[in-house]
Order: structure tokens, then C-alpha cells, then sequence
């Protein structure tokens, strides 16, 4: 059965916001009946711009729907396609994660050890005689301000123009709690993990992302710094007042580094779901420490939530013009990638409906 759904498409030209030609979208059954309604959830919400990007949904590791839906670049009249690049943010996270576990598992660390033990010259890593240990800071329970509290809006300026700028400003902040008390997502905590994996490995925590994760692995679309030939990239966008804005120039993922500073693809991801959940990136038994909460049902990278009743393991990402959900749901031997050049999405909605129909 086809259904048939318009949709048009805003981009800037001098002297305001044009309408690009209205797009007919066919939302068909292609490969099966599931690949059908899920292709139709995505694309009820691409036909009126609630959603830019691409998804991809497996079953047991082999895609059921793989599809970009919007567009990449409205000006140039780009779609978003599964090959296309976007900025995951915090899903960098699980990456950073693992290589800490690595190394612990490595003998080179304990989880336990205070983070001073590591990070000389921080002057604010305790707190009521409470050190801040590595493990705090996997599971943002150390206290460590996120540094997205410290920019100002009416002195963007301001802001430190590079990491170790903005290393230097985070480190001088009193932590908000006694580490392991309580509860912040912090993406400092994370910048500081990458100082830490640098300090023991002698290497930048890109190389060791590259020699230890993505080479291995032959994730070939996954980086931090963008390679000679990146391939085809998203912008990302925002919505203001029913017009897009292309914001994501504005975004560094150099400062974001560690915490979400990674670009990826939906088909990468899905070699990363398959590599993490086999045992290739850590032994089951870490994984295991790593998806169990600490607190506010966040582990060490990675988070529990569930979507229309199923339990799910994953981690979230939002920065300046993307949203992404990284989810692996157990009992359904499925996996979610959603990466959106929309910012304002509403994702857990989405992630939610796709779930939904993965247990019809």
C-alpha cells in the first residue's frame, strides 16, 4: 500500500526564508510490512519538518529500515541520506567510556582512584574530604560543573577559544556537590576523562580513539577531526519562529572533544552497537558495570531508559543544530540510531513510536 505525503522544504535567501518546491513523499512497504510502518512514523514527522536526518533500525544487527529523510543542506537542495555525516554530541560519550575501561581492565587504572591522582594542577577535586574519583566522573556524580553553565549569552566572546583554554576555566569551579552524593551531567567531567586517558597513555585521546576504537572496528565515517575527504555532512538546524536556521556553524566539536565532539553515520553506529554488544570493545563483564546505574539511571557512558515499555540501553546527544539517540532494547534484539540535523526534534517521541512498532 502507498501513501503519498507533501512536504516543503525553507532555506535563506537575501532578504528572508523561500519556500523550496513541496516535495511528494511515498511511504511505502519496500522490503517488508515492519519496514513499512516504521518508514511511516519517520516520515509523518519529515512531512511537516518535525524531522531532518537519517535512521537506522535492526533487528539482531541487520537493518529493517535504513533511510535519510529532509535534507542535509536545504539552500543547496541536499537530502539527508544514510551516508551522511552528523554531529552525534553526547553518544561520544560510550566512546570515551570504553576506552577508560579499557585501561582498567588493562591493569592501567582503577575506577576508584582519585582523579588527582591523574590531573595535576586541578585545584577543585575534592570536596568534605571527598576526592573525586574516576569513576564519579564516568557516571556525573563528581560535582564537576557542566561547562555549557559557564557561557554567557550576553559575552559569547568571552568563551575560551580552545580546549586547554577551556580546561583551565572549568578546573578553577567549585564542585556543586561532596562527590557521589548526587547527580549532574557533566560534560567537563568528560573533557577531564580525556585528559586522563591521555596522561596514561602518553597519546591524544583522538589518537587512542583512533588506534583502540574506530581502526579496528573500520569505522571509516567517524572522527573528530575532519579527514581530507569527510564525505557528505549535514548542517544543523533550528527552528525559529517556523523557519530554519542554520546554527551548527556555530558549534565547535573540537571544544566538545570527549564529551561530543565525535561525527559519525548511522551505518557506523550500527558497527559500534554490534562491536559493543559482542564483546570486541570490552569484555561482557565490563560491559555489564557500564549499563548499570549509578545514579538517575545513568551508568559509566551509557544510560537505561525505556521506550513504550521496553527497557533500553543507550545514551542521548544534543548540541548546537543535531539530536541523536543511540539505543540498544534487549528483549527486542533491537537497536535505534537516529541522527537529526534538527535540534528541536522531538526525539524521545520519535524513539518512542519506533519502539512501539518493533513490538507489533
Amino acid at each position: 500500500m502507498l501513501k503519498t505525503v507533501m512536504a516543503a522544504s525553507f532555506f535563506w535567501m537575501k532578504g528572508g526564508w523561500r519556500a523550496l518546491a513541496s516535495q511528494a513523499m511515498t511511504v511505502a512497504t519496500p522490503g517488508s510490512e515492519l519496514e513499512g510502518r516504521l518508514d511511516a512514523v519517520l516520515a509523518e514527522y519529515a512531512a511537516d519538518r518535525r524531522f531532518f536526518g537519517a535512521a537506522l533500525i535492526a533487528i539482531d544487527g541487520t537493518p529493517v529500515l535504513r533511510k535519510g529523510y529532509g535534507f542535509a543542506n536545504p539552500m543547496q537542495k541536499i537530502a539527508n541520506t544514510p551516508e551522511t555525516g552528523y554531529q552525534i554530541a553526547s553518544i561520544t560519550k560510550t566512546f570515551t567510556a570504553s576506552l577508560i575501561m579499557q585501561l582498567r581492565d588493562e591493569g592501567k587504572l582503577s575506577i576508584d582512584d582519585p582523579a588527582s591522582m591523574y590531573l595535576s594542577g586541578y585545584p577543585n577535586l575534592e570536596r568534605d574530604g571527598v576526592a573525586v574519583t574516576i569513576k564519579h566522573l564516568l557516571s556525573h556524580t563528581s560535582g564537576v560543573v557542566d561547562f555549557l553553565s559557564l557561557y554567557d549569552l550576553q559575552n559569547p566572546g568571552g568563551f575560551p577559544a580552545d580546549l586547554p583554554a577551556l580546561i583551565d576555566k572549568i578546573k578553577r569551579q567549585p564542585l556543586a556537590f561532596t562527590p557521589g552524593n548526587d547527580y549532574l551531567y557533566s560534560n567537563s567531567g568528560y573533557l577531564f576523562l580525556g585528559r586522563i586517558i591521555e596522561q596514561i597513555t602518553g597519546s591524544s585521546w583522538e589518537t587512542e580513539l583512533k588506534q583502540r576504537l574506530l581502526e579496528p572496528l573500520e569505522m571509516t565515517r567517524t572522527w573528530l577531526t575532519p579527514p581530507a575527504d569527510p564525505g557528505p555532512r549535514a548542517i544543523g538546524f533550528l527552528s525559529v519562529r517556523g523557519l530554519l536556521l542554520p546554527i551548527s556553524t556555530f558549534g565547535r566539536t573540537d571544544l566538545a572533544e570527549a564529551a561530543g565532539g565525535i561525527t559519525s553515520t548511522v551505518d557506523d553506529l550500527l558497527i559500534w552497537d554490534q562491536a559493543l554488544w559482542s564483546g570486541k570493545v570490552v569484555p561482557p563483564a565490563t560491559l555489564a558495570e557500564m549499563e548499570t546505574p549509578v545514579l538517575d539511571d545513568y551508568g559509566l557512558g551509557l544510560a537505561r531508559t525505556t521506550f513504550d515499555g521496553a527497557p533500553a540501553i543507550g545514551h542521548f546527544g544534543h548540541t548546537i543544530g543535531f539530536r541523536t539517540d543511540y539505543e540498544h532494547i534487549p528483549e527486542l534484539d533491537a537497536t535505534i540510531i537516529i541522527l537529526s540535523n534538527r535540534e528541536d526534534i522531538e526525539l524521545g517521541q520519535i524513539s518512542d513510536a519506533l519502539a512501539s512498532e518493533l513490538k507489533q
